[in-house]
């Protein structure tokens, strides 16, 4: 059995089969290196090498399984922590940093929607108590060692409050826009792998623009417009042109316009729209905008 998220399978003579437990952990490592997923797989792969993970994460995003789940994979250095875990190696980004063992945006995405996969198959949320008494545990609480690293340990309780709310069906709020927002915009302290709300893998303008649709409840073409004449809206970071098809200029996207007036055109709403003053800006839909 294995995710289908997997994008490569090369099985680990490494592993116990079947493993004593049910499922009900998760266990994240750090590779400590920068292999891809298919020279971490082939060393896994070498019987002399006495490990394995159930999955490992390379930099890209890639997701490799390496011993089926139904094994306990030889990753933590405890039995029992392994006969119930789920295990997953994760690649570093950054050798050289060898302090901070940074993971990629990439990677962390793929973590986070492995660990929702996982858990939503085999009924439990994460928990993270420090110990190896949680349902998310880390190799340091069975041996010496530093592993998982220090970034992603210092993510972890975000990350498992990303799973469990996606878990519980994720809602958005205009807070987490914000946070989006600063996190593109390369502010410190906001992590952009907990929003792939597109599910492509990568995080840019377009979850931005994804999130505040969920936000607004704009879901479809022809979602009924939820705006009001004198309502303040901004136009959605993706949308590139008036509901003509007329080239819009960067500046509408970016300042707060007033509906001036709401016409029906076929299935969608256009709203007629100024920003503060009179300068008429032009008809936009009522799916490309949000209401502030």
């Amino acid at each position: 059995m294995y995710s289908d998220l997997t994008s490569y399978i090369k099985l680990s003579p490494n592993c116990n089969s079947p493993r004593r437990h049910p499922v009900r952990k998760i266990a994240v490592h750090h590779m400590a290196g920068n292999l891809s997923v298919e020279d971490c797989a082939a060393m896994f792969a070498r019987p002399e090498r006495q490990a394995s993970a159930n999955y490992v994460i390379g930099s890209d995003g890639r997701i490799v399984l390496c011993v089926d789940e139904g094994d306990r994979a030889w990753t933590s250095g405890n039995a029992e922590n392994d006969h119930q875990a789920i295990t997953i190696e994760v690649a570093n980004d950054r050798p050289s940093d060898a302090g901070g063992w940074h993971v990629s945006d990439e990677a962390m995405i793929s973590l986070v929607a492995l660990c929702t996969d996982i858990c939503r198959r085999y009924g439990f949320s994460l928990t993270f108590t420090g110990d190896a008494s949680g349902s998310m545990t880390f190799h340091r609480m069975f041996q010496p060692t530093l592993c998982p690293g220090p970034y992603i340990e210092s993510a972890i309780v975000e990350l498992c409050d990303e799973v469990n709310a996606r878990l519980s069906g994720r809602v958005y709020k205009m807070r987490d826009a914000a946070k989006l927002g600063r996190a593109l915009a390369g502010w410190k302290g906001y992590r952009r792998w907990l929003y792939d709300v597109n599910g492509d893998g990568k995080v840019n303008a377009r979850d931005l623009a994804a999130m505040l649709r969920l936000i607004a409840g704009h879901k479809s073409a022809t979602a009924a417009v939820t705006v009001k004449v004198g309502d303040v809206v901004r136009v959605l970071p993706d949308v590139r042109t008036y509901a003509g098809g007329t080239f819009m200029p960067s500046w509408v996207r970016e300042v707060d316009l007033f509906v001036r007036g709401i016409e029906k055109a076929g299935s969608v709403y256009l709203l007629s729209t100024e920003p503060r003053g009179d300068v008429y800006t032009g008809r936009v839909r009522s799916i490309d905008v949000y209401k502030i």
